[in-house]
């Protein structure tokens, strides 16, 4: 994560994830064992952070981007590896833009009470990951608060438009969408002369 890598989130390759990609790695983990290992590799990240907080503070800005949208990178390299990711940052973006309304508006109308775990979660959650590393599944475990707080909105917004809606009709008396209702004809009468 905090290697100097940025054309991807995440360099998988860095590290003994992959151990038939990257043999040194993995045999690196395998003879120090895992917490030598990832002691060594914290202390890398913080030296290389210390002598590039620059090159930190803007990656930080990007996980941050990240998480909330999914765009990272407008390289023609990368979206040729990544060819749902048109989609999938329109996508996470619109949630994301309505999640923030929804939370404002829970804030507003329902009070803290209301409001304030799912702002603790969405604040606290992600921390560790504009910090370290993201990745999109890394939001997962977020998104039914996220798609919680968008439907809010999206139903707020949607009953404020009907009753604005309704107060103009009738304000101007003008005739409802739906058909009128059938009438019933009156029953045919015959004589007896007929």
């Amino acid at each position: 994560g905090n290697d100097g890598n940025a054309r991807e989130t995440m360099d998988l390759y860095a590290g003994p994830w992959l151990p038939w990609v990257n043999d040194i790695e993995w045999n690196q983990y395998q003879r120090m064992g895992e917490i030598a290992y990832f002691q060594l590799k914290g202390h890398q990240a913080f030296r290389y952070i210390e002598a590039h907080p620059l090159w930190y503070a803007g990656m930080t800005v990007r996980r941050i981007g990240f998480v909330w949208t999914g765009f990272w990178s407008a390289s023609s390299r990368y979206i040729n590896e990544q060819t749902y990711d048109p989609a999938a940052v329109s996508l996470l973006t619109l949630l994301s833009v309505l999640m923030f309304m929804g939370l404002h508006r829970a804030f507003r109308k329902k009070g803290a009470g209301v409001a304030m775990p799912y702002a603790i979660i969405l604040f606290f959650f992600p921390l560790i990951y504009y910090l370290t590393h993201v990745e999109r599944w890394y939001r997962c475990p977020m998104e039914p608060f996220v798609i919680a707080l968008a439907s809010y909105e999206v139903h707020a917004r949607a009953a404020a438009w009907l009753r604005r809606r309704r107060a103009i009709r009738a304000a101007y008396r003008l005739p409802a969408m739906l058909p009128p209702p059938r009438q019933e004809l009156p029953a045919a009468t015959f004589s007896e002369s007929d």
